[in-house]
């Protein structure tokens, strides 16, 4: 082949993030499984063996694991941050809050709130009255 032949491969930088991307996670992840599978065969050994080496073996590979793990979840914050995905929650529902100050400010803060709500309803009122007209 020629060089004019060749065929051309445009990749865009996005493009190349989410495939570095992609190709990290799956790196971690493959490295995260094989070393749980090691250590659940450490951990028998240890067991029938009795050998106190065996066991400081597992728990280095026990701190790697966690490692690994912590990197995985760093790579994903890291990717939002670039991306710019998860940067939009969007409605966020609170089922349970803690009022802090006195009974005093919570009071005025709900007479406030009953204010503008009545208020809304007297526009609201007036609103119908003189479309009805």
């Amino acid at each position: 082949m020629t060089d004019e032949n060749l065929p051309v491969v445009v990749s865009t930088p996005k493009q190349n993030v989410q495939d570095d991307f992609e190709l990290a996670r799956n790196s971690l992840r493959d490295l995260i499984e094989k070393a749980n599978a090691t250590l659940d065969g450490i951990l028998k050994l240890a067991e029938s063996a009795e050998h106190p080496r065996i066991y400081e073996v597992a728990g280095q590979l026990i701190k790697e694991v966690g490692e690994a793990t912590e990197r995985l979840m760093r790579l994903h914050k890291d990717h939002q941050e670039v991306t710019g995905e998860g940067a939009e929650q969007g409605d966020v529902n609170i089922e349970k809050a803690i009022f802090v100050g006195s009974t005093e400010d919570l009071q005025r803060l709900i007479r406030d709130q009953k204010q503008k709500e009545a208020i809304t309803v007297e526009a609201i009122e007036v609103q119908n009255d003189s479309s009805a007209k």
